[in-house]
């Protein structure tokens, strides 16, 4: 059975980072801390040089990226659970959140959004050389 609840570990305007728990017991006195991160992100027309490549790359991929990371630890036994969950969140928020919040990130996740999407030939060169910070 999972214990799911979120709780906010940044925003700003345009991004959203969210911990949602995932944690459950497996074995006895035993837990799987399990914790998603999901960063959220508006693609907004400042990341473009021009507005009409934000329209382009919006109509390919979408006006919202969703990433969705999963950090866990296992064998945790109950009287720790917490104690871990708080160190998780706090070696992702020391490692990992300074890169979502650096300037360049938003150009880099439209990036890696097109590559997956598979979209890139439908989406004009111009549009692609136009992001911000790539």
């Amino acid at each position: 059975m999972h214990n799911s609840s979120e709780k906010n570990l940044f925003q700003d305007e345009n991004l959203t980072v969210i911990c949602r728990d995932i944690s459950r017991r497996y074995f006895g006195d035993f837990h799987v801390v399990s914790l998603e991160i999901i960063c959220e992100m508006d693609i907004l027309p400042r990341h473009f040089k021009k507005a009409s490549f934000h329209e382009e790359i919006t109509a390919a991929i979408g006006k919202k990226i969703t990433l969705l990371r999963k950090i866990q630890q296992m064998g945790v036994p109950s009287a720790r659970v917490s104690h871990v969950k708080d160190d998780l969140i706090h070696h992702f928020k020391q490692n990992s959140l300074p890169y979502f919040k650096s300037s360049s990130f938003p150009a880099k996740a439209i990036w890696a959004e097109i590559r997956k999407s598979g979209k890139a030939c439908r989406i004009s060169t111009e549009a692609i050389d136009s992001l911000c910070a790539k």
